[in-house]
């Protein structure tokens, strides 16, 4: 049974077991193309968020892209997507050089990680992203007023 150690919290920033991190911009109705292998391109529009994340651990740690949620100026709860992920395997570049959205970090090493949230809503804001997977748990309570302009 996996047990959540700790976690601790402040404006953009978060400690979890094994990671530190840092939200470091969003980019908001961000266009991505997807092509499946039978199907057409298809095009949907995201929020992309991009943290940087360092592994404070004594071994190597997966950060999963898709192991967030958030929490919107409306108070619902909005789930991290699959596109991004797909668009970067397919060969579809999206991401500025050096963004991964699922890194293995090694101990002591920081690396630049990425997540999306599909079809947000225009009117609605980010407030909170939620990571939880494995021995990992934070929340980052997001000031945008403080973050830097989107590397995309």
């Amino acid at each position: 049974m996996n047990s959540l150690v700790y976690h601790f919290t402040m404006t953009n920033t978060a400690e979890s077991r094994n990671f530190s991190v840092e939200l470091i911009s969003i980019a908001e109705d961000v266009r991505i193309t997807t092509e499946e292998m039978f199907e057409d391109e298809e095009t949907t529009r995201s929020t992309l968020l991009f943290f940087h994340v360092k592994n404070t651990s004594d071994e190597s740690v997966s950060w999963w892209y898709n192991e967030n949620n958030f929490i919107g100026s409306d108070g619902f709860q909005y789930k991290s997507g699959e596109n991004i992920y797909e668009t970067v395997g397919n060969g579809h570049e999206v991401l500025p050089p050096h963004w991964y959205p699922n890194p293995t970090i090694q101990p002591g090493r920081k690396a630049r990680c990425v997540t999306e949230i599909p079809e947000f809503p225009d009117d609605v804001s980010v407030e909170e992203a939620i990571y939880n997977y494995n021995e990992d748990y934070y929340e980052i309570e997001i000031d945008t007023s403080q973050l830097e302009e989107a590397p995309i």
